[in-house]
């Protein structure tokens, strides 16, 4: 009977170890040093106490296991350790119980687990959580603990007997909790493939268990895109991607003691076609930090400084919004759970400056004027969708050759003006002849993603450029190139986009000689210009008549000049400061009035006419410059280099130039010359002739 007592006895702690342990797995470092082996004889040493060390480790798929030894196993591969997962264990049998047992003394069957739980009327078990277990259980606690960063979580000084193990909290990684099982404190060591000495005969005091957990493993990519004011659609379309951004992804870590329980996981940037990918990961909640462009990667999107992406990977190692942007401080971003990716975006202004064309009235990038004109102009300005959270965000004008005409804006942003000193605030002085209006962006955030139109007049100075580079209007848009607003305006630093618009103007030269290529000087001339009928200071038909200028129904004559036009010893015309000359002239038709000759010179018949017909074709080229970590949109014009174009295709300057020729007069002989005289002294011996003839005739009467 004894004989069959002892057996019974072996087999039953054979069966015990086999059942309860799922899954075997390794200590980390040296697990031999930490387990004490205890070997004995056949009978339990009444005064030890025991440990029960549970290692608990993660897996994404179903793995092969082996059957619990109570000792150190080695565990399968594509397992991690699971950290903060909480275990509770019971005492449901006592050392005197357990020993008698194992003896025989006790109860005949062996114990399961389902003993210490609820039972539903048909015997079923209400559940497996420490809320389900059975009256008197629960009081029969003996500890409770989490599990480190090893997946370890460990209980000694147990008094011997028989341990109940509840998966009392379940981390976010965890798919379902372990099932509770019962560990025997101590036990015997079991028959393993190994043949270690020992088996059969031992008992280990130090019971080491490796129950298993399953979770979903997940991969999660993030798309950075670059959008123009608000246009995500647009950016996305056409893959407007963004290289070198650089993000922190954080895990929650909800087991951790430490107030803030996000944990970096690591720090990358975005590659060339704008992607993060992230593999691995648990269920539980991340975020991706937005934290700056990596060295040599800067450009005109804005940096959206600190913000973050939150989203959770779920059970089934899906990816959803944590909080909705919409319902949170979070940017917004967009999760595509069927690609499993997340975009963000980044975003950035835009602008355009053009002048008003003088013949079509279109808005261009080129026209061409007369000196003192008030030349209108256009700023059209994108505001991106963050502007709220720029601290800057301003346009200056600077204009070369030409000066700001004084209460010539409006600003609107459709048809709806914005208000200056609470929308922006206009400063024209400075730049010199220019301005600066500066926008508040909290005012204007209800414009975000709309365009902002900025109209005014410069006028254009005498001094103004007659060659192929123009006279530029250059205008920039200074903005915050990250969001977050500083009291400090150090910390703010900014973008710049640049553009501008050319006004040309052109000169008549006139050389005036004679036939023989002489220079002839003091010359004046009135210099006239084609307008139309209803165009301000025209010449009547009638005094355009008596100048000898050309009349039409629809087309009238100005007259360009202030005082007259004199040629100098060179036989040009002198231009005096201040005066409105031959030059400094838009394209047209014109006409060329002589009013005063040189001295034995006739006047001209009439007008000359003059076409200033000149082609400033260009080739407009747009690129990104980073410039100091500044980026810069240069729209660059590109005139032919060698000059204009007449409507021939030749080449030309801005010039044109005519050769007025003078021609000499007859001139009459002068009153009492040579000829009188002579004419007089025949008259005189005419009348000496007719006197002898006559005194003759006489005497010849009186002697017959």
């Amino acid at each position: 009977m004894k004989k069959k007592s002892r057996f019974l006895t072996g087999l039953l702690s054979a069966v015990m170890a086999l059942s309860l342990f799922a899954l075997p797995a390794a200590a980390v470092g040296e697990p031999g040093s930490e387990v004490t082996v205890n070997k004995t004889t056949s009978v339990i040493d009444e005064k030890k106490s025991g440990s029960i060390t549970i290692y608990k480790y993660l897996h994404s798929e179903e793995i092969s296991s082996a059957d619990g030894t109570g000792e150190v196993q080695t565990p399968p591969a594509n397992t991690k350790p699971l950290q903060g997962a909480g275990f509770t264990i019971y005492q449901v049998m006592s050392k005197r119980d357990l020993i008698a047992y194992y003896n025989g003394d006790g109860k005949t069957n062996a114990p399961k687990v389902d003993d210490y739980f609820k039972k539903n009327s048909d015997g079923s078990v209400v559940g497996y959580e420490a809320k389900d277990l059975a009256e008197g259980i629960a009081e029969k606690v003996k500890g409770t603990g989490k599990t480190n960063a090893d997946g370890k979580v460990q209980f000694t000084g147990l008094e011997l007997g028989l341990y109940l193990v509840i998966e009392t909290y379940k981390p976010d990684a965890v798919v379902e909790a372990v099932k509770p099982f019962l560990v025997s404190v101590p036990m015997t060591r079991v028959k393993t493939s190994g043949n270690k000495s020992g088996e059969l005969t031992e008992w280990l005091y130090d019971v080491i268990v490796y129950p298993k957990n399953s979770t979903q493993i997940a991969g999660i990519t993030l798309v950075k895109y670059g959008a123009t004011g608000a246009d995500k659609d647009g950016a996305k379309k056409a893959n407007n991607v963004l290289e070198g951004v650089q993000f922190r992804l954080d895990h929650y870590n909800d087991t951790s003691d430490k107030t803030d329980k996000w944990e970096t996981i690591t720090t990358t940037d975005t590659n060339k076609e704008g992607k993060i990918t992230a593999s691995d990961l648990k269920p539980g909640k991340y975020r991706f930090v937005e934290l700056g462009y990596a060295s040599g990667k800067e450009n005109s999107y804005i940096i959206n400084k600190d913000a973050v992406y939150e989203f959770t990977i779920d059970k089934k190692g899906e990816i959803q919004y944590t909080t909705k942007p919409s319902e949170s401080d979070n940017w917004d971003f967009v999760i595509d759970t069927a690609n499993k990716t997340i975009e963000v975006y980044n975003y950035k202004p835009d602008m355009d400056k053009n002048v008003q064309d003088r013949g079509t009235n279109d808005w261009v990038q080129a026209s061409d004027y007369n000196v003192g004109d008030e030349v209108p102009y256009q700023i059209t300005v994108t505001v991106p969708k963050n502007i709220a959270d720029l601290r800057t965000f301003k346009v200056t004008d600077a204009p070369n050759h030409l000066a700001y005409v004084a209460n010539s804006m409006t600003v609107t942003a459709g048809d709806k003006p914005l208000d200056e000193d609470t929308h922006y605030t206009l400063d024209t002085t400075d730049p010199e002849n220019g301005f600066t209006v500066a926008f508040v962006p909290s005012e204007i955030a209800n414009y975000a993603g709309q365009q902002i139109v900025i109209s005014y007049k410069s006028k254009l100075l005498e001094n103004a450029a007659i060659d192929v580079n123009g006279n530029h209007n250059t205008a920039k848009l200074i903005y915050s190139n990250k969001t977050g607003k500083t009291s400090d305006p150090s910390d703010d630093t900014t973008n710049e986009i640049e553009d501008s618009a050319i006004v040309y103007t052109f000169k008549i030269k006139v050389v005036k000689t004679d036939e023989k290529k002489k220079a002839l000087a003091g010359v004046e001339f009135d210099l006239y210009r084609e307008v139309a009928k209803t165009a301000a200071n025209v010449l009547t038909d009638d005094k355009a008549k008596a100048l000898g200028l050309e009349v039409s129904p629809d087309k009238a004559w100005v007259k360009v000049n202030t005082s007259k036009l004199v040629t100098d010893t060179n036989g040009e015309i002198i231009k005096t400061s201040g005066e409105l000359k031959n030059e400094g002239l838009a394209q047209g038709r014109y006409a060329l009035v002589e009013t005063k000759t040189a001295e034995h010179y006739n006047l001209l018949k009439g007008p000359i006419y003059v076409e200033l017909k000149v082609v400033y074709t260009k080739t407009v080229t747009v690129a990104d410059v980073v410039v100091n970590g500044k980026t810069t949109k240069h729209t660059v014009e590109v005139i032919k280099k060698n000059g204009f174009k007449d409507d021939k295709d030749a080449t030309i300057t801005g010039t044109t130039e005519i050769n007025v020729i003078n021609r000499k007069g007859f001139t009459l002989p002068r009153t009492g010359g040579f000829g009188t005289l002579l004419f007089s002294g025949i008259g005189a011996l005419l009348v000496v002739g007719g006197v002898g003839v006559l005194m003759s005739t006489k005497k010849k009467k009186g002697n017959g």
